[in-house]
């Protein structure tokens, strides 16, 4: 689990000068991102605590583990300068940190509860679009006034919301493709992998180190 929190570090530290981001860009990176990482990684370290036969119990006790993590990254990597910052920021971390784990349960009830690595990967960035609908919500709620909106404007809005919201989901399953790749390359992350997408393998799988 340190190898991907280690790469997204590095990321942050490396990527911004590169392509001429401020350092606060850095701090965004940490907090929205980085957080979410962080507490995936708690999440996949304890995977067999949290398994349960109910899929919502599963959900409900990998957040028990994951927003803490989150949110506690979240306050000592920000930096956030005011208090309306850091309550935005902390909103989002929570959002994000659900919608990704959103996104795995949805992903393994769409390949049937059964562990069925390509088809996880092809359903995993459409999951994590369905669950990343907040900025498009925030852009609805902008543009509706007291009185009639102006449906130019609230469908302009509606639009950034749509591809802000798509393009900060493919950020969040990028984030999440190093715990995949431990999961799909290693059976002692590929137990606690499934035990967290509420997926079963069955004996033939169980020997393979990957399979579909």
């Amino acid at each position: 689990m340190i190898v991907p929190v280690a790469l997204f570090l590095a990321g942050c530290e490396i990527l911004p000068p590169l392509f001429g981001a401020s350092g606060r860009y850095r701090f965004v990176l940490m907090s929205f991102l980085g957080a979410p990482v962080c507490g995936l990684a708690c999440v996949w370290g304890w995977g067999n605590w949290i398994a349960s036969r109910s899929r919502f119990l599963t959900f409900a006790k990998a957040a028990l583990w994951m927003l803490p993590v989150s949110i506690l990254c979240a306050l000592c990597l920000a930096g956030f300068e005011t208090k309306e910052e850091a309550t935005i920021g902390l909103v989002l971390v929570v959002h994000n940190s659900l919608a990704v784990l959103g996104a795995l349960s949805l992903a393994g009830i769409f390949c049937g509860g059964r562990y069925k690595p390509r088809r996880f990967s092809l359903w995993l960035p459409v999951c994590m679009v369905l669950c990343t609908p907040i900025l498009l919500v925030i852009a609805i709620g902008n543009s509706v006034q007291v009185g009639s909106p102006d449906l130019f404007s609230l469908a302009r809005d509606i639009l950034k919301g749509a591809v802000g919201g798509a393009i900060g989901a493919l950020a969040l399953w990028v984030v999440t493709l190093p715990f995949l790749v431990l999961a799909f390359s290693s059976s002692f992350y590929r137990e606690r992998f499934c035990a967290v997408c509420h997926l079963t393998r069955d004996e033939r799988q169980a020997e393979e180190t990957c399979g579909d």
